[in-house]
C-alpha cells in the first residue's frame, strides 16, 4: 500500500459529516505531520468541536504554495451504501468511501508526499478546513484572520485540491442562497376577507425576482466559457398551505444565484430586499402581525485567477466551471489561485462515492515530478 493510500484508509475512517465533531481526524493529521518534523496550528470554531489545520513545510520565511482541502464531507445513509461508507472498499479499479473524490483523496495524495515535499527545498503550506459542505464559516474564518497569522509572508499560489479530474480550474461562478418567509393570516377559503394570503403575495414577490433578473440581464456581465454564460438565479423551492379549503397563512422560498465575480449582486439583492419590504407593509395594512423574512443562508465568493501569473502558468489549459469552492478567499487575498485536484465533481455528494485509482496515482506523480519543481 503506498502512503497516499495508507492516508486515505485513515482519513476514510473519520465520520466528518458537516453535523460531527471532526477533531479526531484533525488530531491523526496534526501526529502524522510532526511526526514528520512539519509545524502544524490548529484553529478551532467557537464550540471547539471542530477545526482547521494549518501547517508550513520548509523555510517560514519564503512565501511558498499553498496546498488547500476540506477534511468535512456530506452525510451518508450507511443502510443506501453497496459499502460501508467509513472504510476504503477497494473494487477493480475503484476505491469507494464518503470523501474519496470529495476531497479525501487529494488531501491524501499531498500529506503522503510530505517528504518530496520536504526534499523539494521548496515552501508549501496547508490549508485543511472543516465545513465547506456547511456555510465556509471555517475558510471566512481563516481569511478574515489572514490565516490566523500562521503564514510569515503572502504566499505566491494557492492550490485547492478538489476533484477536477486533474484538469486546472481559474475560475468559477459565486454562488448565493436566500430564503424568503411569508408570515399571513389563514382563513377559510369562504371567507377570504378574513384572512391575508401569504401565497399571494409570494406569487408576487416570485413574479418580481423573475422581473428583476429580465432587467438585470439586458446589461450585466457575459462570460462564454460559462454555460450559461451569466449571472443567473433560479427559484429553487417554494412552499405554502395546508389544506385545499383555506387561504394560506404562510409561504417560504428558496433560491440561489449563481453570480460571475464581476457582477455587482447587492444590487440584485437590494432590488428584492426593499420588493419584499414594499410587501411587508401592504400586509400590515391589513393585519400588523405579518411579516416578510428576508434570510442570507450563504454566500460563497467567485474567483478569477490571474493567467499571466507565475504560479498560474504552471498549469495547462486551464478552464472555468460553474460550482463552487473555498478558492475565492485565497483570491481575495491576493494569492493567485488554482483548483486542481483527483477524482470526478460528478460522484460529489452521492451514495455509493468512489475514485479511480490512476487518479490517485497520476496525482501522486504530478506533485513528486511537476509541484516540486515549480517556478514562482
Amino acid at each position: 500500500m503506498s502512503e497516499s493510500l495508507y492516508v486515505l484508509e485513515k482519513l476514510i475512517s473519520f465520520d466528518t459529516t458537516i453535523s460531527k465533531n471532526t477533531l479526531q481526524a484533525v488530531e491523526f493529521v496534526k501526529e502524522y505531520l510532526e511526526l514528520k518534523k512539519v509545524k502544524t496550528h490548529i484553529v478551532y470554531n467557537e464550540e471547539r468541536t471542530r477545526a482547521s489545520l494549518l501547517a508550513t513545510i520548509g523555510d517560514e520565511s519564503k512565501a511558498g504554495i499553498v496546498l488547500s482541502g476540506h477534511l468535512d464531507t456530506v452525510a451518508s445513509i450507511k443502510e443506501e451504501w453497496d459499502t460501508d461508507p467509513h472504510q476504503l472498499t477497494e473494487k477493480g479499479t475503484k476505491l469507494f468511501g464518503r470523501g474519496t473524490s470529495d476531497m479525501k483523496g487529494g488531501i491524501a495524495c499531498a500529506l503522503g508526499n510530505v517528504d518530496a515535499l520536504k526534499a523539494s527545498g521548496k515552501t508549501f503550506h496547508f490549508s485543511l478546513t472543516h465545513d465547506e459542505e456547511g456555510i465556509f464559516s471555517a475558510i471566512k474564518q481563516l481569511n478574515k484572520t489572514n490565516f490566523d497569522g500562521f503564514f510569515k509572508h503572502k504566499p505566491v499560489g494557492c492550490m485547492v485540491m478538489e476533484p477536477t479530474l486533474l484538469k486546472p480550474i481559474y475560475g468559477h461562478k459565486g454562488t448565493y442562497l436566500g430564503k424568503i418567509k411569508i408570515v399571513g393570516k389563514e382563513s377559510h377559503s369562504a371567507y377570504p376577507h378574513l384572512g391575508v394570503d401569504a401565497l399571494g403575495y409570494m406569487v408576487k414577490i416570485y413574479n418580481q425576482i423573475n422581473k428583476i433578473m429580465t432587467e438585470f440581464g439586458k446589461n450585466s456581465a457575459t462570460d462564454e466559457i460559462y454555460s450559461p454564460n451569466k449571472t443567473n438565479l433560479n427559484i429553487c423551492t417554494f412552499n405554502s398551505g395546508d389544506a385545499i379549503n383555506k387561504i394560506s397563512g404562510f409561504a417560504e422560498l428558496s433560491f440561489c444565484m449563481r453570480y460571475l465575480p464581476q457582477d455587482e449582486i447587492k444590487i440584485i439583492l437590494k432590488k428584492i430586499m426593499n420588493f419584499c419590504e414594499e410587501i411587508e407593509q401592504e400586509m400590515k395594512q391589513q393585519d400588523e402581525n405579518c411579516s416578510v423574512i428576508f434570510t442570507e443562508i450563504l454566500d460563497v465568493k467567485g474567483f478569477e485567477s490571474d493567467l499571466d501569473s507565475d504560479f498560474v502558468k504552471n498549469f495547462d489549459e486551464p478552464t472555468k466551471v460553474s460550482y463552487a469552492t473555498e478558492a475565492g478567499y485565497f483570491q481575495e487575498l491576493g494569492i493567485n489561485t488554482i483548483v486542481f485536484g483527483p477524482g470526478s465533481i460528478e460522484q460529489a455528494h452521492i451514495k455509493n462515492e468512489f475514485i479511480e485509482k490512476a487518479q490517485l496515482e497520476a496525482f501522486d506523480k504530478f506533485i513528486q515530478e511537476k509541484l516540486c519543481s515549480f517556478e514562482v
